[in-house]
């Protein structure tokens, strides 16, 4: 959530008026997480020369990314924040106007808010916990994604798989639960299916591809995952994604 309401309204009427038909609101980004990693790339802020020369270098080698993202797909902006941040240049300047509106008083009362404002469906990003899962349940949202920010927000973060099914039988019907972290093949997507998730989001998959290859490259994930989902069912004697259930996981009694 913004600290500027005014314009997270306006986001949300802009959504709305083209015709998006759910809102997906992280709750798992109250402040910045302590991305080390990062750091040593040379992707943050203040990091360190040797990092930011070493990723110099990294784009140097790749001229062809250089041509068809750095140069063919300027100007590199976010596109639904250039009204806000009319004399932003560059995604640096974007970055530091967005840092500011990190808000980590966000209470549940916030959410209430948003569900006030926002007439489709609901999906809420980063639960895991059993009680914050209920309170999702509570404030009318149709659906969460079990979510650990891929790890990078907090270390000590569980597994989004090992909290699955605790957070599956603790919401029952009351919405759907979806989840992401670690997928990165079909065969995952079964395994977390078979713990009660009902789909999966993808991150570094869909990225790397969108990289390498633009839209075909995510096109080719999507067919490769698909095939291994196929093939992981037809190993397991299913043949419809509703079979998938807790029985087809050894449990090892």
């Amino acid at each position: 959530m913004m600290r500027d309401r005014g314009f997270v309204s306006e986001l949300l009427q802009r959504a709305q008026g083209v015709g998006c038909s759910a809102l997906v609101f992280t709750v798992d980004l109250a402040v910045l997480g302590a991305r080390y990693r990062d750091v040593r790339n040379g992707l943050a802020a203040d990091a360190p020369l040797m990092a930011r020369l070493a990723t110099t270098w990294q784009i140097m080698r790749h001229p062809r990314w250089i041509k068809n993202v750095a140069i063919g797909g300027a100007p590199l902006i976010f596109g639904n924040l250039k009204d806000a941040v009319a004399d932003a240049r560059n995604l640096g300047q974007f970055k530091q106007w967005v840092d500011g509106q990190f808000d980590p008083s966000v209470t549940w009362r916030d959410l209430e808010w948003i569900r006030d404002n926002w007439a489709g469906p609901i999906v809420i990003k980063g639960v895991l916990d059993s009680e914050d899962a209920r309170r999702a349940a509570d404030i009318g949202a149709q659906a969460i994604i079990i979510s650990n920010h891929g790890g990078r927000q907090l270390d000590s973060a569980p597994s989004t798989i090992s909290v699955l099914p605790r957070i599956v039988d603790a919401v029952g019907d009351r919405l759907e639960v979806l989840m992401d972290g670690g997928i990165r093949s079909g065969q995952d997507v079964v395994k977390a299916m078979a713990l009660g998730a009902k789909a999966c989001s993808i991150g570094k998959a869909w990225v790397y591809a969108l990289a390498a290859e633009g839209e075909n490259g995510v096109s080719d994930v999507l067919k490769i995952m698909k095939r291994e989902m196929e093939i992981t069912m037809a190993l397991l004697g299913v043949s419809n994604a509703d079979q998938i259930d807790r029985s087809v996981i050894d449990s090892g009694d």
